[in-house]
């Protein structure tokens, strides 16, 4: 996506990428003219999914997808037990990409297999965009835009992993390129935050999608058009079911949390499976076990990107977050315990741990032996 950035907004489609729809001045008025030319088949309207670069676009998207497709319980079940049939299923569905000046793209597909799909119990397109607002000029009529903001800095850390996973050499302007972890060692991650800073967002996205703070500007007060259901990437990461479901109510569509449920299962496991592929970075992603000792764990999850390290005690190597594979670690014995027992010191039966998901990267392995 990053390398097509700079082709987006030519009249030369990529290889892969064909115009489905151009702009046109009349905006969705002008659909019909526009489709009988270009022999598209689907009814013009569309759900938005808007964010900026690395902000939670693809994870929402899949979710829309796999709740439009509601298989039932017996079906998920063999999806998730075959691979194959899994990526059959997922191959099903098409997103159109919409650029800031209104053209409709499809990617791999021919702008005729471009298809409607029950989208919060209306047919139409689920259509994407890092656009710093809708264009007037696109054919495609939103009936609702589910818009994701997620912290600058983490947009920052993951631009530069994605960057970096790309091998896009352009994207590291301070620097070779490098992991996010050797950035951060070195001390050269701090030229990158302060451009951050300066240039309100991700050098590398602005010449094609804006800044980051043109966005968060724009997006959640959008007053004209279809409605915006405002998302922030940590709210749906600690409760994603909770979070669709007001981009559902924004929609004014009823929202079935059983079936937000399967469709959640299968988002994870497409997550799973680009993580296994390489198409993820190196997030590692692990449950592991984590005990708060003495701190309530409901203070512990107050910040809005969940634990944060830097409240955390000095351990054996620093401060830190330290996690656990098995839980048996960290509740402990009789002699040492990181649980939260809540009666303590009247009683320490009932005990409290968190399971987190952690991304835990490149890791390196200390062995069994402290000398």
């Amino acid at each position: 996506m990053t390398q097509a950035a700079s082709t987006l907004e030519t009249d030369a489609p990529q290889a892969e990428t064909q115009i489905a729809l151009p702009p046109s001045p009349r905006g969705p008025e002008g659909f019909r003219a526009v489709a009988r030319r270009t022999g598209v088949t689907i009814c013009g309207d569309c759900a938005v999914v808007a964010s900026y670069p690395r902000s939670g676009n693809k994870m929402t998207r899949t979710f829309l997808h796999f709740y439009a497709g509601n298989p039932d319980p017996a079906a998920l079940e063999r999806l998730r037990a075959d691979e194959g049939r899994f990526l059959d299923y997922l191959g099903r569905f098409k997103s159109a990409l919409v650029t800031p000046k209104g053209r409709v793209l499809c990617h791999r597909i021919a702008p005729e297999d471009l298809k409607d799909i029950d989208l919060m119990g209306r047919p139409g397109v689920l259509a994407k965009t890092h656009a710093p607002d809708w264009p007037e000029c696109c054919v495609l009529k939103p009936f609702v835009h589910i818009y994701l903001v997620r912290h600058p800095l983490d947009v920052l850390a993951s631009s530069l992993n994605f960057l970096f996973s790309r091998k896009l050499a352009e994207g590291f302007a301070h620097s070779a390129p490098k992991p996010l972890d050797a950035l951060i060692e070195s001390g050269e991650i701090a030229a990158y935050i302060d451009d951050f800073i300066a240039k309100k967002g991700v050098a590398h996205f602005t010449p094609s999608f804006g800044s980051w703070l043109d966005h968060a500007m724009t997006w959640p007060d959008r007053e004209s058009g279809a409605p915006v259901a405002c998302l922030k990437y940590e709210d749906v990461v600690a409760d994603p079911a909770g979070q669709y479901a007001r981009a559902f109510a924004a929609a004014g569509a009823p929202f079935d949390a059983a079936r937000a449920g399967r469709a959640l299962a299968l988002a994870d496991q497409s997550r799973g499976i680009e993580l296994k592929r390489g198409g993820g970075g190196t997030a590692n992603e692990q449950q592991m076990w984590h005990g708060t000792r003495a701190l309530d764990p409901h203070t512990a999850l107050q910040h809005e990107a969940g634990l944060d390290p830097r409240f955390s005690r000095e351990g054996f190597y620093g401060r830190g977050l330290y996690l656990a594979e098995k839980a048996c670690y960290s509740d402990g014995d009789a002699g040492r315990s990181y649980a939260h027992c809540p009666g303590y010191p009247v009683d320490r039966r009932t005990r409290q741990l968190l399971l987190v998901r952690a991304a835990v990267g490149v890791a390196h392995d200390y062995g069994d032996t402290v000398n």
